[in-house]
Protein backbone atom coordinates (compact mmCIF):
# COMPACT_ATOMS: atom_id res chain seq x y z
CA UNK A 1 0.00 0.00 0.00
CA UNK A 2 3.00 2.43 0.84
CA UNK A 3 4.10 2.14 -2.84
CA UNK A 4 0.97 2.88 -4.66
CA UNK A 5 0.36 6.02 -1.82
CA UNK A 6 4.27 6.79 -3.20
CA UNK A 7 3.19 5.99 -6.52
CA UNK A 8 0.18 8.40 -6.22
CA UNK A 9 1.26 11.64 -4.58
CA UNK A 10 4.67 11.12 -7.29
CA UNK A 11 2.24 11.53 -9.87
CA UNK A 12 0.35 14.54 -8.67
CA UNK A 13 3.39 16.12 -7.93
CA UNK A 14 4.95 15.84 -11.56
CA UNK A 15 1.33 16.89 -12.89
CA UNK A 16 1.65 19.89 -10.83
CA UNK A 17 4.56 21.14 -11.55
CA UNK A 18 4.25 20.44 -15.32
CA UNK A 19 0.56 22.14 -15.04
CA UNK A 20 2.34 25.03 -13.43
CA UNK A 21 5.40 25.69 -13.72
CA UNK A 22 6.94 23.78 -17.47
CA UNK A 23 3.79 24.48 -19.79
CA UNK A 24 4.02 28.07 -18.97
CA UNK A 25 7.15 28.35 -19.15
CA UNK A 26 7.56 27.03 -22.25
CA UNK A 27 4.61 28.66 -23.82
CA UNK A 28 6.24 31.68 -22.89
CA UNK A 29 9.44 31.20 -24.57
CA UNK A 30 7.87 29.69 -27.55
CA UNK A 31 5.59 33.15 -28.17
CA UNK A 32 8.51 35.08 -27.63
CA UNK A 33 10.20 33.59 -30.97
CA UNK A 34 7.40 34.24 -33.01
CA UNK A 35 8.68 37.37 -34.52
CA UNK A 36 12.11 36.27 -35.22
CA UNK A 37 10.46 33.41 -37.17
CA UNK A 38 8.37 35.09 -39.01
CA UNK A 39 10.85 37.58 -40.23
CA UNK A 40 12.99 34.61 -41.14
CA UNK A 41 10.43 32.63 -43.19
CA UNK A 42 9.33 36.23 -44.66
CA UNK A 43 12.60 37.05 -45.94
CA UNK A 44 13.48 40.66 -45.11
CA UNK A 45 13.95 42.55 -41.95
CA UNK A 46 11.51 44.43 -40.15
CA UNK A 47 12.54 48.10 -39.14
CA UNK A 48 11.16 49.58 -36.03
CA UNK A 49 10.92 53.55 -36.01
CA UNK A 50 13.56 55.33 -34.54
CA UNK A 51 12.87 57.95 -32.43
CA UNK A 52 15.53 60.37 -30.82
CA UNK A 53 15.81 61.75 -27.58
CA UNK A 54 14.27 65.36 -28.52
CA UNK A 55 10.67 63.98 -28.86
CA UNK A 56 11.09 63.49 -25.52
CA UNK A 57 8.91 66.15 -23.67
CA UNK A 58 10.37 68.35 -20.23
CA UNK A 59 7.63 70.19 -19.43
CA UNK A 60 5.85 67.23 -17.81
CA UNK A 61 8.22 66.89 -15.50
CA UNK A 62 8.99 70.59 -14.76
CA UNK A 63 5.24 70.30 -13.77
CA UNK A 64 5.30 67.60 -11.16
CA UNK A 65 7.70 69.53 -9.34
CA UNK A 66 5.44 72.55 -9.61
CA UNK A 67 2.96 70.79 -8.33
CA UNK A 68 5.44 69.37 -5.12
CA UNK A 69 6.48 72.48 -4.66
CA UNK A 70 3.13 73.84 -3.85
Amino acid sequence: RRSIAVLTTGGQTLSLLLTLLAVPVLYTYLDDLDLPIKRWFSGRKQSTPETSGEEIREPVIEESRELQSA
